[in-house]
């Protein structure tokens, strides 16, 4: 990981050549197509980029890459690596590497997993809600740019726009899963 998600043959074969994607590979910056800069950062699908849930409480920093017209590559904040390696790290409680870091669903995947492990295989939707708002909302806990709908964020940042004056770290809304 992280190199996908080309959605154009050619510009896949003029980032990669002939032979595409062989290996781990950081991806290249920009990649025209890209609909991140379609996606509402005050809430969720499409929208404006003027909110400020993508950047302020949620992937922090990382605004300046979903505004409109901007074609930023989805995961290229990421390094890239070899998957046994980050996952010989992970086991030793490093978050991130330099040899490899994985994206916002893998780590969101990670956060349940600890969950399970925590209530001995039951899924207590409590603990683990609380792990991921914590996660999520703490500056610097990952350092993917990209938060959608495949990284069970969209109904965060929906709820999120209805209770952003009340919302802390400890309370969020029963409905949010």
């Amino acid at each position: 990981m992280p190199v996908h998600w080309y959605y154009d043959l050619n510009i896949l074969h003029e980032h990669w050549g002939e032979a595409g994607i062989t290996k781990y590979e950081k991806p290249k910056k920009y990649l025209p197509g890209s609909i991140m800069n379609l996606s509402n950062t005050g809430g969720g699908g499409r929208g404006s980029d003027k909110g400020s849930i993508i950047g302020d409480v949620i992937n922090h920093g990382k605004k300046q890459y979903w505004i409109r017209g901007g074609d930023y590559n989805y995961h290229h904040t990421l390094n890239a690596g070899t998957w046994c390696y980050t996952i010989l790290k992970y086991s030793r409680n490093y978050l991130f590497t330099h040899s490899g870091e994985n994206t916002l669903d893998a780590l969101v995947s990670r956060i349940l997993t600890k969950s399970l492990i925590k209530m001995n295989g039951v899924l207590d939707v409590n603990d683990f809600r609380q792990s991921y708002i914590t996660f999520m909302t703490t500056p610097d806990s990952h350092n993917d740019t990209y938060a959608g709908k495949g990284t069970y964020l969209i109904t965060l940042i929906n709820n999120y726009s209805s209770i952003h004056d009340s919302f802390t770290h400890r309370h969020m809304p029963p409905y949010v899963f």
